[in-house]
């Protein structure tokens, strides 16, 4: 089973805060809603550090894409799943106008 394939980018902890802003119903709800850390007031994540996610490997279940698949999206393919999450992630890069070379690559 492949994992996601994150580059660590940043890219998604940059605009927590419009990920979390955004309405959401369903059993989804409860992970936005569980989301432990701070957003500052630029709409980053507060455990966003120069380096990346200081927190990555026990990072909150809405930021672990597969554990998301696993719970709350298992009527799509990993795949599938993978490939909407990569085409999320490669708009946010294009909007923080980030190099393209740190997007993750389609499935």
């Amino acid at each position: 089973m492949t994992a996601f394939p994150c580059t660590r980018c940043g890219a998604c902890c940059r605009n927590i805060g419009k990920l979390l802003a955004t309405p959401v119903v369903g059993p989804q709800l409860e992970a936005v809603m569980a989301f432990p850390h701070a957003v500052l007031a630029d709409g980053s994540c507060s455990k966003l550090g120069p380096d990346g996610c200081t927190v990555y490997e026990d990072r909150p279940l809405l930021c672990n894409i597969d554990a998301m698949h696993a719970r709350y999206f298992a009527e799509l393919t990993r795949t599938e799943f993978h490939n909407l999450n990569i085409a999320a992630c490669r708009q946010l890069i294009r909007e923080q106008r980030l190099p393209m070379s740190w997007a993750p690559r389609f499935v």
